[in-house]
């Protein structure tokens, strides 16, 4: 059955680091497989998928004219976008 839901995603920037003590509990609670820090260039090149899939060119914009002002409305975007990467 599909399932759709809305999601809100925050843009903030801060220092780069890595997550302290052992989270393979809370990681396997929230089956999270594993985590990485990306380069711009590594989410660009993704053969993975990525959600939401037009992520490189968002935070591409953002490089290049800022932060958005008011809220950027993807509208709907079904899964089979993320399928392969963008």
């Amino acid at each position: 059955m599909p399932v759709r839901q809305h999601e809100q995603v925050f843009l903030a920037r801060g220092p780069r680091r890595d997550p302290v003590g052992d989270l393979a509990a809370a990681h396997a609670a929230d089956r999270i497989l594993r985590w990485r820090w990306w380069s711009p260039d590594e989410l660009s090149a993704a053969t993975e998928p990525l959600w939401p899939p037009q992520v490189p060119e968002l935070l591409a914009a953002v490089r290049e004219n800022g932060a958005p002002t008011t809220p950027v409305d993807l509208g709907y975007v079904p899964n089979e976008a993320a399928v392969g990467g963008p």
